[in-house]
């Protein structure tokens, strides 16, 4: 069962969350045939803690021996809700309350940075109540499989267009098929059959405009340091090169950011998923994990700026690609 709690408008109401829990569950049972009361909205808004757990009471009592499990996508958005105020953190207790105590209903927590932060902080609810699992991106076989099969017979890429698409997504399903989505439009609307580097190119292009929004959502969230770093990685590192510390560090230096660490800050970056790692004996290189990451602050430099505690909003490290290696 999955719910998605980007579907929740009403984030400044516990009752609207839990109700819409309860009706996922209820709705989804329904259609297997197992009859669970309907929630109702009105107890929910009054009394929703108390009425979400008489709601699991009844589940436990009606699935008897079976066993379900919940997907609550997007989890990062309730944990940003609850950092902003807008939900209360004892909501987290009560959560973790409901995923120890329920015999029949699993949890399955779906989400990236801040879910990832949460695994690590001993005083949050997933911290030793939960097993991380970490959904790699596709091999680059699946990936060129996405990209041919679904057109297969209609549209011909070349081999280079698909070799691009895959460096540039780091086979990230969801950027594969919007670009894809794309190039198929552009090659009907021009009666052609076939798809060239100079197409892919220009997909990139508007893929980097439209998706901005799923781009930098977990970008914004990093600490300014961290933003700062990534800034100037782009500056030596492309989708084949990767840089060292030293080099990310000159770019931080000459920005009159030297305090800031690339040796330390870079590894950092590696264990959330933003950048790749390379050992060439005892040395370590980066590039960036989403290649499409880095082209979007090369088109958008006035957004990498550090604000917070290291400098005025208003600066900012421009990657223009002059420094990197051949």
């Amino acid at each position: 069962m999955l719910y998605r709690a980007d579907q929740v408008g009403e984030f400044g109401s516990e009752g609207a969350i839990l109700y819409h829990m309860a009706r996922v569950i209820q709705a989804e049972l329904s259609r297997g045939g197992v009859a669970l009361p309907a929630p109702i909205w009105g107890e929910y808004r009054t009394e929703p803690r108390h009425r979400f757990r008489a709601f699991l009471e009844e589940l436990d009592a009606t699935l008897v021996d079976r066993r379900i499990a919940l997907m609550v996508d997007e989890f990062d958005l309730l944990i940003e809700a609850v950092e902003k105020g807008q939900l209360e953190r004892s909501f987290f207790s009560f959560l973790r309350g409901q995923m120890q105590y329920s015999k029949r209903l699993s949890f399955i927590i779906a989400g990236a940075l801040l879910v990832t932060q949460m695994l690590k902080d001993g005083t949050s609810i997933l911290f030793n109540n939960a097993k991380p699992k970490w959904i790699e991106y596709l091999p680059a076989g699946e990936a060129q499989r996405l990209i041919r099969e679904p057109v297969s017979g209609f549209l011909e890429y070349h081999d280079l267009a698909v070799e691009k698409i895959v460096e540039t997504t780091s086979g990230h399903p969801f950027f594969i098929q919007y670009i894809c989505d794309y190039l198929f439009h552009q090659a009907k609307s021009n009666c052609r059959n076939y798809v060239d580097l100079v197409d892919v190119n220009l997909a990139l292009q508007e893929t980097i405009r439209n998706t901005t929004a799923q781009l930098v959502f977990d970008y914004k969230l990093l600490p300014a340091s961290h933003r700062m770093t990534l800034a100037a990685l782009a500056n030596v590192s492309d989708e084949w090169t990767f840089a060292a510390p030293a080099e990310v560090q000159k770019i931080l230096s000459r920005q009159g950011r030297g305090t800031l660490n690339a040796s330390t800050i870079l590894p950092e970056l590696k264990d959330l998923g933003f950048v790749r790692e390379r050992r060439i004996g005892q040395e370590r290189e980066y590039r960036f994990g989403l290649e499409l990451l880095r082209l979007w602050l090369e088109a958008n430099p006035e957004l990498s700026h550090l604000g917070d505690n290291h400098g005025s909003a208003n600066e900012s490290l421009r990657p223009t690609g002059a420094n990197r290696r051949s």
